[in-house]
């Protein structure tokens, strides 16, 4: 394999990790701001011939338009090979049209036809909201986490746990934690209320009762609106006390970590994907916070590891 020269884009912390993990130095990554708002980026060393591994969310407009510029940048710099770990993809739950809803915009492609457009030989995604969001690209390498989660949970001993998924799109999740966990699970169903038109929960499919701890797994933590509302519905209809709630990407929109703080989970476990200032991070971890975070950078630099050598797939660090 031609040498390798890794970059750190955002969030920087979790590059600067998972070089240390690497035992290598991160090559300079120059990231100018204008006064009104827009960035440009400079390789700081040659990477002619080089593989060039970017480590970069593409979450949000300008993220998404500094990863174009790193891919260009790159290109015509003649890089050997070209590869972005995104730890959380941006636009990625716009992969498909809403139903009734032609006319809409599937963003996701764009994201994905763009970084390839540019020179992208390589994508790693950690999670991404749907598998067929991996058909977009050429080469596309999933990392599901939940084999981190897993690891976690088998060191706390909770009694009696049933897996649940707040909705029938998480399915296919909850089967696996199900199996790598040998345990029950369960399904929150929902329906469309006729009066607004919205998505409302109303039932529980399992067996799950009192005497369970109900572990909700999800991919994004938003709001946490849905998963507190799974909360609601099975303690009112099972009876059930006890909750957990594990979800790789800890978006925390808003008010989003007082109410979950202030919710019946008694923990909320999230990974570093999403970097959080130290304000933030403190109402997570601090005094009266129930967030436990689980670090990636080892993780990813394990992925990394498997581009230089011929045949490994990245695949056995989810199985």
């Amino acid at each position: 394999m031609s040498k390798m020269l890794l970059f750190a884009g955002r969030p920087r912390a979790l590059g600067e990790r998972v070089a240390s993990h690497l035992e290598i130095a991160l090559t300079p990554l120059e990231i100018t701001r204008f006064p009104g708002g827009e960035e440009k980026i400079q390789l700081g060393l040659s990477v002619s011939g080089c593989t060039v591994v970017f480590v970069h969310t593409t979450s949000g407009a300008e993220n998404f338009v500094l990863s174009l510029q790193m891919m260009e940048a790159a290109t015509r710099a003649d890089a050997g090979k070209i590869v972005l770990v995104d730890p959380f993809m941006g636009y990625q739950r716009q992969e498909k049209t809403s139903k009734g809803k032609p006319r809409e915009s599937v963003t996701a492609r764009i994201v994905a036809e763009s970084l390839q457009h540019f020179g992208l030989d390589r994508y790693f995604v950690v999670d991404p909201h749907n598998d067929g969001i991996l058909s977009l690209f050429k080469n596309a390498s999933p990392m599901y986490a939940g084999r981190l989660f897993v690891d976690w949970f088998r060191q706390q001993n909770y009694p009696n746990p049933v897996i649940v998924t707040p909705d029938a799109g998480g399915m296919p999740r909850a089967l696996w934690y199900s199996d790598q966990l040998g345990v029950q699970f369960a399904q929150i169903q929902k329906r469309r209320d006729p009066g607004d038109g919205k998505l409302k929960v109303y039932n529980v499919v399992g067996d799950i009762g009192p005497e369970n701890v109900a572990v909700i797994v999800d991919d994004v933590l938003s709001t946490g609106r849905t998963l507190l509302q799974a909360m609601d519905v099975l303690s009112a209809k099972r009876g059930v006390t006890r909750f957990i709630i594990i979800a790789t990407h800890a978006e925390l929109c808003g008010d989003a970590i007082e109410r979950l703080n202030a919710s019946g989970a008694e923990r909320i476990v999230v990974t570093d994907t999403i970097e959080h200032p130290p304000e933030r991070l403190a109402k997570m971890i601090g005094p009266g916070g129930k967030f436990v975070i689980i670090p990636i950078a080892e993780w990813i630099a394990r992925a990394i590891r498997s581009l230089q050598k011929e045949g490994e797939s990245v695949s056995k660090l989810s199985d």
